[in-house]
């Protein structure tokens, strides 16, 4: 039995040789640690006051010349736009600053161009070239009167209009966009815009008079003819030019335009207006209360204004004087 036990024993202490040996082969070298959140290398941007720390900055302004064009700037970049209407609307608070600073002006005229101006992106297109209606520029106003006519859209024309109309850019040139636009837009509710924006900013009554009445001579449009009428009666307390105008409709109006032209005349009309009402008031019978009535509107204000007693109130014919109630019978 000793005989077999001692190849076993051998053949045994082989195979502990031969296992030992696989094991080391198939060890590899382990690799070297990482380093530890306490010695690794900051990100850039990180412990800063950057609200986006992982990022890359790559802007025109630097940070610190002024965070919130810097900010907004990086936004534009980015694929996403996200929190660039913050920041547009922090730019926009400070545009004083910025103005005041000539570096910072052209960084912001440059991402107007290249994120508006030259851009495709319609919503590029729509953060920066609005900024144009709060930027007193002489830049700005040249940027508005090359890009109007590339404009991507009718409801970007209408912005850029817009932005003109300011009195700080070029109202006069805003006007002649108004007249065309308002002539030949087949969108409604843009015709009526062209003539609104020159109206809410240009704060020029004889240019709103102007504009007016050239939308009037050139439309077809009854409705429109009869707005433009009531926007010329609303400057006649500013502009003596809206006053001769209506003054010189009245002497041969359309009958669907009377009242229109006549409305606001009370207010400012004299002697002479009162006779050509009184003789308007032959020739439409249908309105002839309502057209005397403004006639008397008229003279009473004139008393008033020099002085005089108000003319008294006219009688009413025989036979038709009203009854008074009858006092109350205690029965």
């Amino acid at each position: 039995m000793r005989k077999y036990l001692l190849p076993l024993a051998v053949f045994a202490a082989i195979g502990a040789v031969i296992i030992i040996l696989v094991k080391s082969g198939d060890e590899s070298p382990k690799p070297a640690r990482e380093p530890t959140e306490a010695n690794a290398e900051p990100e850039p941007g990180r412990g800063t006051d950057d609200p986006f720390p992982l990022e890359r900055r790559k802007t025109r302004t630097p940070l610190e010349r002024h965070r919130w064009l810097s900010e907004f700037e990086r936004a534009l970049g980015r694929k996403d736009l996200s929190h660039v209407y913050y920041f547009r609307g922090k730019v926009c608070e400070d545009l004083d600053t910025i103005l005041t600073d000539g570096e910072l002006t052209a960084n912001l005229l440059q991402a107007i161009r290249a994120y508006g101006v030259e851009s495709d992106d319609p919503r590029r297109r729509d953060v920066v070239l609005p900024i144009l209606r709060v930027l007193d520029h002489p830049e700005a106003t040249e940027i508005i009167a090359t890009t109007y006519y590339q404009a991507k859209s009718e409801d970007e024309q209408i912005m850029l209009l817009e932005a003109m109309s300011h009195t700080f850019h070029d109202p006069e040139q805003a006007s002649v966009w108004a007249v065309e636009r308002a002539l030949n837009s087949d969108n409604e509710d843009h015709r009526d815009r062209a003539f609104e924006v020159i109206r809410n900013f240009t704060n020029n009554p004889d240019l709103i008079y102007r504009t007016a009445s050239q939308i009037y001579e050139g439309t077809t449009r009854p409705k429109q003819k009869l707005e433009m009428i009531v926007a010329i009666g609303d400057q006649t307390g500013r502009s003596e030019s809206a006053r001769k105008w209506l003054r010189k409709k009245m002497h041969n109006p359309q009958p669907d335009e009377i009242m229109a032209v006549i409305g606001m005349i009370g207010a400012w009309g004299n002697e002479d207006d009162a006779a050509v009402l009184e003789t308007l008031a032959v020739e439409y019978p249908g309105l002839g209360d309502s057209i005397r009535d403004l006639a008397r509107l008229i003279r009473r204000g004139i008393r008033e204004r020099a002085g005089e007693e108000p003319e008294p109130e006219p009688k009413p014919p025989p036979g038709e004087e009203p009854k008074q109630p009858e006092e109350p019978r205690d029965d």
